[in-house]
């Protein structure tokens, strides 16, 4: 099952409107890590956190960056 399916209509118009505000007022301008600008918010820094504790990858391949944050992000998950 997806994620859609998991939730109701009401959750998902919840998750919906949550995305459009973080969109619209660039939200994603103000995300830190240790200082470092990253372009995710909060919950999506978690599951990145979870999903590489889960899987324990040996890489992760990054295929763009604005200012290394998340770069710096997912080093720390591997100390």
């Amino acid at each position: 099952a997806s994620l859609a399916d998991l939730l109701t209509p009401e959750e998902r118009e919840v998750i919906d409107g949550y995305d459009d505000l973080f969109e619209r007022y660039a939200m994603f301008c103000n995300g830190r890590w240790l200082g470092v600008p990253v372009l995710q918010d909060a919950m999506d820094l978690m599951y990145l956190q979870h999903v590489v504790y889960s899987v324990q990858p040996k890489v992760i391949v990054e295929t763009g960056t604005y200012k290394g944050g998340l770069t710096f992000f997912f080093s720390h998950l591997f100390q």
